[in-house]
């Protein structure tokens, strides 16, 4: 059962430190129940990715049957009190960067009179939920407390939040948190200046006008998944010939004037398309990554191309690998994704 969820819903649900739950009813004679859980959505229709910063208004999910409504959301509730909270100190330094947070900058300490003021620019990659927010202030609280332990001023830190490489990059951070260790001795001094609050959040402001803009050049999941079929079917027929070619009797002369300039046409419509809806960034990629590899051959394959004859050689045989592997794997993807081919 696909129901259409807006954003703003997915992000004000995402708040919420308790177990959230979408459930549908379809059916008048008989009824069947549909649900999935929030932390779901973020993880496996999301990716993971913060809806925060998610271009398009709203994301097409998938409800899963539920039979026994109250078993499947125990189920559920119990694996959501299971991963609540990280125990940070029983995870590796590469376990906590690959899964949790990770700290992408330390700037430079700008020292004063009486004190010390540094930031540090974090990459939050757990779900966006309250609880794990908390968690992964307290992990860096604690490195900071042993960092600066011996300082002899006080240090006012500035965590700055960012949920993904490119909003980094922006400089759009979702938070920004200001800590001080209250325990140093010469916090009373600076007090007498400026009162710190020993840990206080500010909400990040991001360029609102430029996600409007991006979201009004995102396609819906539907619309995408039609234009994956149609680019999908043309790009599976070249591959079609080149495989056969090959199997045949090893053709390798230069592609057809024909096949080249309708190569060329299916990539400046795909270069032309609307952006992908998070849920089918995948599908994207591959198709991307398709083309790729299907001009890649033509290239390979004409004689006036900067390549060796060695490399042709070595290179080819994995060209006709790749093309194997992608060729009718985009239905998969998108019938994994729950849009029928």
């Amino acid at each position: 059962m696909k129901v259409p969820i807006p954003i703003k819903t997915i992000i004000r649900w995402s708040a919420q430190p308790l177990p959230v739950f979408i459930v549908g009813v379809c059916g008048r004679e008989s009824p069947a129940l549909f649900m999935m859980s929030l932390d779901e959505v973020l993880t496996q229709v999301l990716q993971e990715r913060d809806p925060t910063t998610c271009e398009q208004e709203k994301i097409t999910v998938g409800l899963k049957s539920a039979p026994t409504l109250a078993k499947t959301m125990s189920i559920a509730i119990e694996e959501f009190s299971r991963t609540l909270v990280p125990a940070f100190e029983n995870l590796s330094k590469e376990e906590i960067d690959a899964n949790h947070f990770e700290i992408l900058k330390e700037g430079a300490p700008t020292i004063y009179g009486k004190a010390i003021l540094v930031g540090w620019s974090i990459l939050w990659k757990s779900p966006r939920r309250p609880q794990f927010f908390s968690a992964m202030l307290r992990e860096l609280t604690k490195q900071a407390k042993v960092k600066y332990a011996q300082s002899q001023k006080p240090v006012n830190l500035f965590f700055h939040i960012y949920r993904s490489l490119k909003d980094h990059q922006h400089n759009m951070a979702i938070a920004h948190v200001d800590w001080v260790d209250t325990a140093h001795w010469g916090l009373d001094a600076v007090k007498e200046i400026f009162e710190w609050a020993p840990l206080r959040v500010r909400p990040g402001y991001d360029n609102d006008e430029s996600r409007r803009y991006i979201a009004g050049k995102t396609a819906s999941a539907q619309e995408f998944a039609l234009c994956v079929q149609k680019i999908g079917q043309l790009l599976d027929s070249f591959t079609a010939t080149i495989l056969n070619n090959e199997a045949r009797d090893g053709d390798r002369t230069p592609w057809k004037k024909e096949l080249a300039e309708a190569l060329s046409d299916v990539d400046r419509a795909w270069n032309e398309m609307p952006q992908a809806p998070i849920e089918l960034a995948l599908v994207e990629k591959f198709i991307s990554n398709y083309i790729t590899a299907l001009d890649d051959n033509k290239w390979m394959r004409d004689p006036n191309s900067n390549i060796t004859q060695a490399q042709r050689e070595r290179w080819y045989p994995e060209n006709i690998g790749a093309l194997a592997g992608y060729y009718l794997a985009w239905r998969l993807l998108l019938k994994t994704a729950g849009w029928a081919v």
